[in-house]
């Protein structure tokens, strides 16, 4: 039915339709008839189209009486509902367009120009109808429309009615100001609501919708503006523009889709089921909630597409028991936001900030994008999982909660504070920088970085941390920063690894890796078990301290430098094993160690351990490609080993004894260097064992070495112990490939050159010592060597030794050199005295069982001791040499010369092999088994050594008379008395079993004593075997001089010279062969045949082996004699200076030669004498009374003119025996002499008394 009218109104009271065919009953109007104007068919649909200029205005109700049929009206102009409502119809539609017809009148299309319809305060009451449909240009609400189905279609539209499709067209007029407004009291109530405006641009406002038992489905052109609404299932809008105001609520039963470019939403809205906000831009705020019971979606569009920005500014996302997914290009949760998803968060933001707010999810909260940006105290949580991957920045949180995290993105900036129950894990396709944050996991805590990592005050704590960089650095730094593992610790850097100031703490195992070098500066490294440092270069920790159970530090191409800090020094602490290897360098000097049970440090070149203490409780072992140097350093462990593969090891540096290394092994103690070993000064002790080896040289100068079990020590070249104290339990072994020496350092001088003791001790401290510095003194400065067992000595080249002392005190000796053996003095003075007091320190060795020396070339020593317990065999290639030092004593008067010769005390037989000639010098042989003795190629020479003893003293008094004595006066006497013996030192061989001497040429015995209770074999295959007596002299002599008036010399005394002929004393044969015959040196008596001497000899203990020599037709007797003689000459002659007073005296007291006339001729008439007799007596009292006047004349001039002093001086014995002598020689000169038997007194050969 299309009704078409210039106007068209309702009223209050009502309209009426009549749609009936037959009589009914109207509610409005009671009974009504059919319509006249219906042909039996009523209509369906009841078009009233105004054509006029007037809107329409319903006010009342409007009944359709009859058939039910929908109502359609359109106007227009507008239409105003104002209390309007409508019975039975079911379908009711205000309109604004223009219907469009058929040719056969049906409805196919509507179009809608113009025209606003509104509804006013008293609203529009369809609830009787199933739909009602709003088609204008416009709506205003001002009051409340109530419906079933409800919809609203707004614009300029062509709707076509058949096919339900619309399409825009040109309005007519003004365009309104909003597509559809609600206005404050205005709203919607239906079971469901749908509304289309299409007009571009212009808003629709809507509030208080309800849609009680369906959905409410908005389509907009413009910007849609929302209030309440709410929906009994799901809400649709779709516009350019949404927004909701700041009390709206927007709530669904079921789902919201809300589809827009532009949401700004400051109020709620909730779906009880899903929400998908396909939204371009975001602004969600003031606290304002965007919640879905379900899922939440906020994209772009159905198809996912990025949204360009989300803004959720203190304002609230989130699903209470579903996910989040949001994808977006930039995504600003700020100032209080909240993100918060009842079972996970997909967030896919190519920028996303989260600053001061929060990002959770019930289950995973899955981040991905581009850049996560200022994230200062932002949080991030999930129940499960937090996963943040962002291709190119990561740029902090204050804080990120969850079970397991990942962080992963092209650069991290920083993190804040994370904490995971479970797993944490941050990756960094080129650069992680941290800064002052917090990193927590309960199980693996994982730093992942393709370039470098930077943590700044960074603290990590986890179960098992690792710390990995594919391409760069890891630097960590931050005083007291705390880096926290249960178990296991990991940092591995592709380039350098830095820390400092870092405390890591309460791991199990630490392993720090870095591809060049790793720099551990003021870092506390703590590991219940291992602690690793791998370094592809070099490992550098300034006062760093390391603690684990196992320490390993290895620098594959580098150095390992631990030098010791400003402050602190590092501190090693590994309860187990310590393991340190340096390629290059390994620098620990001034380390402080606490005690492992093993210690490995290896150094491809250098290790330097000065000043520290390394403690093993088992094995502790350093390794070198080039050397070692541990002054002032302290090893110790059960085994100590050193080694050195190439170059040195420098232990001592003939430096002050506080600044020498301290090593001792409690089992054993090994030390090797390939080239020069340097145990100079060095003191060990309490090892059991040592082994020292050097590839070239080994200088163990002035070193003391002490084991209870063995030491061995071996040289590639040179093997040096001067002044060294070698002393072990066990056995001593020492090998050379060249030279030992056991020299004083100047090897090169004499062996008599002097040494002075003032040089060795000091002046001061040898005036303290003096009382007790003799040679066995000095001797204690010389090499010691002691073994428990065997003691062995070998080298390619020399064994020399000075003042050395080599001692088994329960095994053998042997000594075995490649080419000279040589044992030598030192010549010594106690004072600096030049020459005049010189001893020498010998040496000495000593074997409780067998002493072997071998030595290819020759075997030389001077005043040197052998002795063994059991054999001794001795073997040289060349020459053998015994020689003795003479030593020299000068003790006031007196002075000595003796021998310090070599003495070889054998317990067992004593053998000797000399390829070349052998020399005893005063030495002493004893065996108490055999003696055999054999010069292959050359001599045997048993020489004796002068000794020499001499004293002189020299007494002087004065004359006088009484007790008065003057030496000018009465003149003096001075007594010189000299005494000189020498006697020869001489070998002696004495043996318990047979002696044999053998020698390619000479055997010469000087003096020699030979003594066996067996036989005695002397031998010389080319030469002589010569027995050669000695001279002992000894020499006194006593010269007494007197100097007065007359001068008196006075010498007497003796000399005497003792032969010492060979001693042989043998129990069985003694046999002599000799292919040139013997020489042999008898001593005879004056007058005493040959045979009688050889007679009395051969039955003369120690010469009966003369009776062997007796018969036989090759010996050449040498015949020798004691010589004895004794001297005392006397001679006195007139002192010249009394001379020339002698004549003015004589003068002067006599008269001349008249008074000795007179005294002849008297002393003739006295005697009676007659003839010669006469003439003898005349001249000795001429010549008496001459001497008297001479004395009385000199005793005259000496006393001044004293005559009482004068016949004194006369009347003493002195006087008158001169006197005697005057008359003596002056009878002698008349024959008187030998009348009177004067003879012998003036010969001087003897005494008269007067």
């Amino acid at each position: 039915s299309h009704n078409r009218y210039r106007e068209f109104n309702v009223g209050a009271a009502g309209l009426v339709l009549n749609n009936a065919t037959e009589a009914t009953q109207s509610v409005l109007a009671g009974p009504i008839g059919a319509n006249p104007h219906f042909n039996g068919q009523s209509a369906e649909l009841i078009i009233h189209e105004v054509v006029g200029t007037l809107a329409s205005n319903l006010q009342g109700l409007l009944e359709v009486v009859g058939q039910k049929a929908a109502v359609f009206i359109a106007n227009p102009n507008g239409v105003t509902c104002h209390g309007c409502s409508f019975i039975h119809t079911p379908a009711v539609t205000l309109s604004t367009g223009k219907p469009v017809f058929d040719k056969a009148g049906a409805l196919v299309a509507l179009e809608v120009k113009k025209g606003t319809i509104t509804v006013d305060e008293k609203g529009l009451d369809a609830t009787a109808q199933d739909d009602v449909d709003i088609i204008s240009r416009a709506t205003r609400l001002h009051g409340k429309v109530q419906a079933k189905n409800l919809t609203l279609t707004q614009g300029a539209n062509r709707i076509d009615v058949k096919r339900g499709t619309l399409v825009p067209i040109a309005g007519d007029g003004d365009t309104p100001w909003k597509a559809m407004d609600t206005g404050l009291l205005g709203g919607m109530s239906a079971h469901k609501i749908r509304l289309v405006s299409t007009e571009a641009g212009k808003d629709v406002n809507l509030t208080n919708l309800t849609a009680t038992q369906g959905d409410i489905s908005l389509t907009a052109d413009g910007k849609v503006t929302l209030g309440n609404i709410q929906a009994k299932t799901d809400i649709t809008v779709s516009s350019k523009d949404i927004k909701t105001a700041e009390p709206s609520h927007v709530q669904a039963g079921k789902d919201i889709t809300l589809a827009a470019n532009t949401l700004n939403n400051t109020g709620q809205i909730i779906a009880e089921g899903d929400m998908r906000l396909f939204i371009d831009h975001l602004y969600h705020q003031n606290q304002g909630l965007i919640q879905a019971n379900n899922h939440l979606w906020v994209q772009k569009d159905a198809s996912g597409h990025l949204s360009t920005e989300i803004n959720n500014t203190s304002a609230t996302l989130k699903t209470n028991n579903g996910d989040i997914i949001i994808r977006t290009k930039a995504l600003n949760n700020a100032r209080d936001a909240r993100v918060a998803a009842g079972m996970n968060a997909y967030i896919n933001a190519t920028k996303l900030d989260n600053s001061q707010s929060q990002l959770h999810a019930k289950n995973n909260l899955i981040l991905t994008g581009h850049d996560f940006n200022h994230g200062m105290d932002g949080k991030l949580s999930a129940d499960l999982n937090v996963v943040a991957d962002f291709i190119h920045q990561f740029n902090g949180t204050a804080f990120i909660l969850a079970k397991n995290i990942l962080l992963h993105a092209g650069e991290i900036i920083s993190m804040g504070y994370l904490k995971a129950d479970n797993d944490l894990s941050v990756i960094a396709e080129r650069r992680m920088n941290a800064r002052q944050n917090t990193l927590e996991a309960k199980r693996n805590l994982t730093l992942m970085a393709g370039k470098e990592i930077e943590a700044f005050q960074v603290g990590l704590k986890g179960d098992n941390i690792e710390l990995l960089t594919h391409e760069g650095d890891i630097r960590m730094w931050g005083d007291g920063s705390r880096i926290s593992a249960d178990n296991h610790l990991r940092i591995f850097a592709d380039h350098k690894l830095d820390l400092y100031g870092l405390l890591f703490d309460k791991s199990n195992t630490i392993t720090l890796n870095a591809g060049h070098d790793i720099d551990a500066s003021r870092v506390k490294l703590a590991a219940q078990k291992n602690l690793t440092l791998i370094a592809g270069k070099g490992i550098t920790a300034r006062e760093t301290g390391l603690t684990g159970e196992n320490i390993e530090l290895l620098a594959r191409e580098g150095d390992i430098r631990l030098p010791m800090g400003v402050e602190d020094s590092a501190h090693i602490s590994a309860r187990n094993t310590l393991q340190m290897f340096a390629s290059h360098i390994l620098d620990i000097r001034g380390i402080l160690f606490d005690k492992a049970n093993h210690m490995t440090l290896n150094a491809g070149h250098n290790i330097e351990a000065s000043e520290v203490k390394l403690a093993a409780n088992k094995n502790l072992t350093l390794i070198a490609g080039k050397a070692i140097t541990a002054g002032q350093a302290e090893l110790k462990g059960e085994n100590v080993e050193l080694l050195v593969r190439e170059g040195d090891i420098q232990l001592g540096w003939r430096q002050p004894e506080s600044l020498l290394p301290t090593i001792s092994a409690d089992n054993h103690l090994r030390i090797s260097a390939g080239r020069d070993l340097d145990l100079a000064g060095i003191r060990l002790a309490k090892s059991r064992h040592l082994t020292f080896s050097a590839g070239r040289h080994l200088d163990a100068y002035q070193s003391h070495l002490n084991a209870a079990g063995n030491i061995h020590l071996f040289a590639g070249q040179d093997l040096v112990l001067q002044r060294a104290r070698i002393s072990a339990g066990q056995q001593v072994t020492l090998s050379a490939g060249h030279d030992i020496n056991m020299s004083r350092p100047n090897t090169q001088q004499a062996s008599d050159s002097l040494f002075y003791l003032s040089e060795l001790y000091g002046f001061d401290k040898l005036l303290a010592l003096k009382e007790r510095l003799t040679s066995v003194d000095l001797s204690e400065l010389g090499t010691q060597i002691t073994a428990g067992d065997d003691l062995q000595l070998s080298a390619g080249g020399d064994i020399v030794g000075k003042m050395a002392r080599l001692t088994s005190t329960q095994g053998n000796v042997s000594v075995n050199a490649g080419q000279d053996l040589i044992f030598s003095a030192q010549k010594y003075s106690p004072m600096n005295d030049g020459d005049k007091h010189y001893l020498y320190a010998t040496g000495a060795i000593n074997a409780a069982q067998n002493l072997t020396l071998v030595a290819a070339g020759n075997l030389l020593t001077a005043g040197t001791h052998l002795t063994s317990g059991r054999d001794m065999q001795l073997s040289a290639g060349g020459d053998v040499r015994f020689e003795s030092r003479q030593e020299f004593i000068r003790e006031g008067n007196i002075e000595r010369f003796t021998q310090h010769a070599s003495r070889l005390t054998s317990g067992g037989a004593l053998t000797l092999r000399s390829q070349g000639s052998i020399l005893f010098q005063a030495t002493a042989l004893i065996a108490k088994g055999v003696m055999d003795i054999a010069a292959t190629g050359g001599f045997l020479y048993a020489q004796a050594m002068e000794e020499t003893y001499k004293s002189e003293e020299t007494r002087k008094r004065c004359q006088g008379f009484g007790p008065i004595k003057s030496c000018k006066v009465f003149g003096s006497k001075t007594e010189h008395k000299t005494q000189i013996r020498k006697t020869n030192k001489v070998t002696e061989l004495t043996a318990g079993g047979d002696i044999t001497l053998r020698a390619k040429d000479d055997v010469t015995l000087e003096a020699s004593r030979l003594e066996t209770q067996k036989n005695a074999k002397i031998t010389s295959q080319t030469g002589k075997v010569n027995f050669r007596a000695m001279p002992n002299t000894a020499f006194e002599q006593t010269v007494a001089t007197s100097k007065g008036f007359f001068i008196t010399h006075h010498d007497k005394g003796h000399s005497e010279t003792t032969w010492a002929i060979p001693s042989v004393q043998v129990g069985g044969t003694l046999t002599v062969e000799a292919a040139a015959g013997i020489s042999a040196d008898v001593k005879v008596k004056d007058e005493q045949l040959l045979e009688d001497t050889l007679g009395v000899l051969g039955h003369t203990p120690g010469t009966e082996w003369l009776k062997n020599l007796q018969g036989r037709n090759d010996v050449q007797w040498d015949q020798v004699k004691d010589a004895y003689r004794r001297w005392d000459k006397k001679i006195t002659s007139l002192n010249p200076v009394a001379g020339a007073v002698i004549a003015i005296a004589v003068a002067a007291v006599t008269a001349g030669s008249g008074l000795a006339a007179w005294a002849g001729s008297g002393a003739v008439g006295a005697t009676g004498a007659t003839g010669a007799t006469a003439s003898a007596v005349y001249g000795a009292a001429y010549g008496g009374m001459i001497g008297l006047t001479s004395q009385a004349a000199v005793a005259l001039v000496e006393n001044k003119g004293d005559l009482t002093q004068t016949l004194a001086a006369l009347a003493k014995r002195e006087a008158v025996k001169s006197l005697v002598t005057q008359i003596a020689v002056g009878g002698a000169l008349g024959g008187l002499d030998h009348t009177m038997g004067w003879g012998k007194l003036v010969a001087g050969k003897g005494v008269v008394d007067p």
